[in-house]
């Protein structure tokens, strides 16, 4: 296993990310309080047994397995997996056995400890992945391609791992735009369609973005536990998004896509 939290990678983007990632995934494994504030925030569709950092519920998990199960039989990879609940929910709603790959080391020891059993997980920068060129049938990326340094160095990473008709299943905060039009004007969207990914589906996870809003209502309202609990990190890290996206809110989505690798 690569560790990272030395600079393996040599990118220090990538190493202050992951010194970021791992303090709040220790965070939260120390505390209940981020969850209880999801779970409240969500409903019933707060994904049980999770411990998961996202904003994706049943519903959203659900859509993304039934575009996994469309695919051929082969490797399914989740990157960007976190400590691994919702990996192992999308196992569990589509029976495919699931990689998933992080940059935290402390989110995958953590998705380790947890023993899913149909999971595997391994310490990876998703955009310098340990697998072979052209071996993997489905890929999702749940909340995490923000991360990556470059849209067009994600985009060529994946079509380098792909088969014809691999399945992409992501989620991200961009405009509300059909298919066409996100190919045409998110950057990411168009590095995909640059490396031959097609976008054939896009659905709003979250209308008008109310679940987050209520999540950061609730984080606000109780900033000063939530400080004492987890520290100012992910609380500067939430106040900071809420800020970013509410001038936005009536423009961008938290949108799922679904795009094939179709090469020419």
């Amino acid at each position: 296993m690569q560790d990272i939290t030395r600079g393996d990678f040599g990118n220090p983007q990538i190493y202050e990310q992951v010194r970021a990632h791992n303090n709040v995934y220790d965070a939260i494994e120390r505390s209940t309080y981020f969850r209880q504030i999801l779970t409240q925030a969500m409903g019933t569709d707060y994904p049980p047994e999770s411990a998961q950092y996202s904003f994706i519920g049943m519903q959203g998990l659900c859509w993304i397995a039934e575009r996994i199960s469309m695919t051929s039989a082969g490797v399914c990879i989740d990157i960007g997996c976190g400590e691994g609940s919702l990996s192992n929910w999308l196992h569990r709603l589509c029976g495919r056995k699931i990689t998933g790959y992080d940059t935290s080391e402390k989110a995958i020891q953590i998705a380790m400890k947890k023993n899913h059993l149909n999971c595997n997980f391994v310490v990876a920068d998703f955009c310098r992945l340990p697998i072979d060129d052209g071996s993997v049938a489905a890929i999702s990326a749940l909340d995490c391609v923000q991360h990556a340094p470059s849209p067009l160095l994600l985009a060529n990473e994946l079509a380098r791992i792909s088969i014809p008709g691999t399945r992409l299943i992501f989620t991200h905060w961009m405009r509300r735009f059909d298919p066409i039009m996100l190919a045409r004007y998110d950057p990411l969207c168009s590095a995909l369609s640059a490396a031959e990914f097609k976008i054939e589906e896009v659905t709003d996870l979250d209308p008008n973005l109310n679940i987050q809003f209520r999540v950061y209502a609730y984080v606000h309202a109780n900033r000063k536990l939530l400080e004492e609990e987890l520290g100012s990190m992910l609380l500067d890290s939430l106040m900071s998004e809420a800020h970013h996206l509410h001038p936005r809110r009536s423009k961008v989505g938290h949108l799922a896509v679904s795009a094939v690798w179709d090469p020419n």
